[in-house]
Formats: C-alpha cells, sequence, structure tokens
C-alpha cells in the first residue's frame, strides 16, 4: 500500500479528464473555434495547451480583449457570443462522453468510504446535466463549478472547512498542473490522472496512469 493515500477523510474529484474522457472533446471545439482566427490561431491554441483546467471564459476572454484588443462592451458581448457557440457546440457531444478508464468504480467505492465532491471549471448548468445523464449525481455531497464565483484552491479550502479537517486529510484529483498548484496552494494531497496533455510538475502530489490505479490503492488503505 501507498502510505500516501493514508488518513484520507475527503477525496475531491475534477471532472474533465478525470471522471469523464471530456477534455479531449473540449480541446477539439476549442481549436475549431480558434481556426476562426487563423492569424492567431496558434498563439491560442498554445495558451489553451499552457492553461487547461482554466474556464473558457478566461480563455476567451485572452483572445478578445489581449490578442483581438476589443475593449468595454463589444468585449463583454464577443465574449459572451464566444462562450454561447461553444456551449451549444459542445453540449451534445459531451452527453456521450465515456468514463475514464476505472473511474466510476473510483467513485462509488469512494462515496462509501469518504466523503466526496467535485471541484470543476465547468459551467453549473453543464456538469449537473451530465451527472444527472450517468446517474453519478447522488455520489457526491457538492459541486463547485466556474459559476461559483471562487477559484479550485478557494473551493478546496471551503470543503477543508466545511468538513473541519487538517488539509493533508483532503484528496484532490485532477489531470492538470493547475489543478496540481491549487492543491499545493491548499496543502491537501494530489493525485494526477496522466494522459497525452499532461503538463504536470514534478514538485507536488503523485501521479497515476488511470482512475484504476486509484481505486486499487483506496481499496488497500485501512484509516
Amino acid at each position: 500500500m501507498n502510505s500516501y493515500y493514508k488518513n484520507i477523510k475527503v477525496v475531491v474529484f475534477d471532472f474533465d479528464g478525470v471522471i469523464l474522457d471530456t477534455s479531449f472533446i473540449k480541446s477539439g471545439v476549442f481549436q475549431d473555434m480558434f481556426k476562426k482566427y487563423p492569424i492567431f490561431y496558434e498563439r491560442m491554441w498554445l495558451f489553451h495547451l499552457k492553461n487547461k483546467g482554466t474556464s473558457r471564459k478566461f480563455q476567451f476572454d485572452y483572445l478578445v480583449r489581449n490578442l483581438l484588443e476589443e475593449k468595454g462592451d463589444v468585449a463583454s458581448k464577443h465574449i459572451e457570443e464566444l462562450m454561447s457557440q461553444y456551449k451549444e457546440s459542445v453540449a451534445s457531444r459531451l452527453l456521450k462522453a465515456q468514463y475514464i478508464e476505472g473511474a466510476y468504480k473510483a467513485i462509488v467505492y469512494s462515496e462509501k468510504k469518504y466523503t466526496t465532491y467535485i471541484v470543476s471549471n465547468a459551467p453549473t448548468s453543464e456538469l449537473h446535466s451530465i451527472l444527472e445523464n450517468k446517474k453519478i449525481d447522488k455520489y457526491f455531497r457538492d459541486v463547485f463549478s466556474s459559476e461559483t464565483g471562487i477559484n479550485k484552491s478557494q473551493a478546496l479550502n471551503q470543503i477543508i472547512n466545511r468538513e473541519k479537517l487538517s488539509p493533508e486529510c483532503l484528496l484532490f484529483i485532477g489531470d492538470t498542473c493547475k489543478d496540481q498548484i491549487s492543491a499545493k496552494e491548499s496543502l491537501v494531497k494530489f493525485v494526477g490522472i496522466e494522459n497525452s496533455m499532461s503538463n504536470f510538475f514534478d514538485d507536488y502530489g503523485i501521479r497515476i496512469k488511470n482512475m484504476n490505479e486509484l481505486y486499487i490503492e483506496l481499496s488497500k488503505v485501512n484509516n
């Protein structure tokens, strides 16, 4: 047994790339939209890869305000239009997304043994729609989304306070360096799910190839 998993009381899952294989779907939609701006396509695609795990608003804001140099109400309206186009393009595809290998088993097991949450940068309505469609909403005490008004580290801190925990008793599972940074800022344990777009640092947490590994390790633990 890996001692890293001992003394955990709460397990927090990111959503995209951790529970469902949606990261590549969303990146594909971003890519299609960025191609509409050929002059800035390469810069936006690199920006997206560097900032995987951030909200779509953050990425479109960079395109509109920093690259297109639009300002004020014009910029705000353009960003809203892009977000609406993105939502329309991605919605039906997300409902068909498959589980990350071992994710369903890990979620069901974790909910029986720990208190479980989701912390994601996806919008609330999108998350709840998918969770209800997959019939897994019942496995989570609460869901923190991009519309909660706080970042992931702040959401983790809220969970720590709500559950009256020491930070090291919370395990956060993510698939980007942004998730890793959030975990480090909150001093919680971190497990990174590796994929072809992984961009983790070497200084915090541990990494696994799929959620089967998480399930196996958690099933060995006797807290």
